[in-house]
């Protein structure tokens, strides 16, 4: 078992230089601007706090079935490929809701996405999202509380602790809880979550649905899958107890670097109906029903099919979290137990909640 070594504090990325916003340098392409990031929550403006929903807890099955290629088939006969049916199904069973109620004067509540990528309960999902767990750690009890949700409409389900969150990407990104219209490119823009126990009166299961990291780029062209908890267009009331999974078949339409370097940092999706608030730190397959990225941006002006949906590639977040901690993104999550990984990790929460509340005057 490989020795749990401490991750770098938040002094090193703020002694850091301050990443730019500017463009994205692309495969063949010149550069991209910076697009409005999907950086909040639910309806933003017109839906400013979320309360906690009033939920009955059906009893879960003992497990998820394995999903076949005739019930992705069933499930999704417009496919465009078998093999994308079976890995949107995949990832419908891993995807997440994440909603985090604020009772904080000047904090938003929030409903984001997130995917399982370890069996054992280990989230992938944005810093951007996982930065109010930064807060719900240093607030009073209560002041933001988190869940994690799952199902179709999302129920709360468990309850979950950082294990990390990019100190890159808070030290360049201190202020989109207040900004009315936050931008970024979605540059270290990833976070990991644990699940550590149920929000319901049910114990955890033993195993969780997840998806695999891919190995290998996707390439433009390639197909992909969707999987969010988009909610632009709900109330709050619908966020409560009517907010369903958003599944997109699409292709990669284009792929940028933010330095330059063989592999790709960022997918652009193009429009599709995931291209909405709500669908932040959802998952992109492939078509070996593997896990290439999750979605950080998107433009939020105009039809939804002529928007351009963005995903950090796994490619970025390995390079970025090495550079971050100093370790192997995959070794350190395969390999650290789960309580091991917040507690090296808990000092952290405390620095980079402290930064974040000053950042934002709070």
């Amino acid at each position: 078992v490989m020795p749990v070594v401490a991750l770098r504090g938040l002094v090193t990325a703020l002694s850091a230089l301050v990443i730019t916003l500017n463009g994205l340098y692309g495969n063949g392409a010149s550069t991209t601007p910076p697009v409005t990031g999907i950086f909040g929550p639910v309806a933003t403006s017109t839906v400013p706090s979320i309360t906690a929903p009033a939920v009955t807890f059906p009893t879960p099955s003992l497990s998820t079935p394995k999903p076949t290629t005739s019930s992705a088939l069933a499930l999704f006969p417009n496919a465009p490929s078998a093999n994308l049916a079976l890995a949107l199904t995949s990832l419908k069973n891993a995807s997440v809701n994440i909603m985090c109620v604020s009772k904080v004067q000047g904090i938003r509540s929030m409903s984001g996405s997130g995917v399982i990528f370890d069996s054992r309960g280990l989230i992938l999902t944005n810093s951007h999202i996982a930065q109010y767990y930064l807060l719900e750690s240093s607030f009073p009890k209560g002041s933001i509380s988190c869940t994690v949700r799952t199902g179709s409409p999302a129920q709360s389900a468990y309850k979950a602790k950082l294990a990390y969150l990019s100190s890159q990407w808070l030290a360049a990104n201190p202020y989109t809880l207040t900004a009315t219209m936050p931008r970024g490119t979605g540059e270290h823009d990833f976070a990991v979550l644990v699940i550590t126990e149920s929000a319901t009166p049910f114990t955890l299961p033993t195993s969780f649905p997840a998806m695999a990291l891919a190995k290998n780029d996707v390439k433009t062209g390639d197909g992909i899958a969707i999987a969010s908890y988009a909610a632009q267009s709900l109330t709050a009331e619908d966020v409560r107890n009517n907010l369903y999974p958003t599944l997109v078949f699409g292709s990669v339409a284009s792929r940028y670097n933010f330095t330059r370097g063989s592999s790709a940092d960022l997918l652009s999706l193009g429009g599709s109906a995931a291209a909405q608030e709500g669908s932040s730190g959802a998952g992109v397959a492939n078509e070996k029903g593997e896990l290439v990225g999750i979605v950080t941006t998107s433009s939020q002006t105009g039809p939804l099919l002529m928007r351009d949906l963005r995903a950090v590639t796994v490619s970025h977040i390995r390079k970025s979290f090495t550079a971050d901690s100093g370790e192997d993104f995959d070794s350190y999550f395969k390999y650290s137990t789960p309580s091991d990984m917040i507690a090296v990790f808990i000092d952290d929460v405390a620095t980079e909640g402290s930064f974040l509340r000053g950042s934002i005057g709070l």
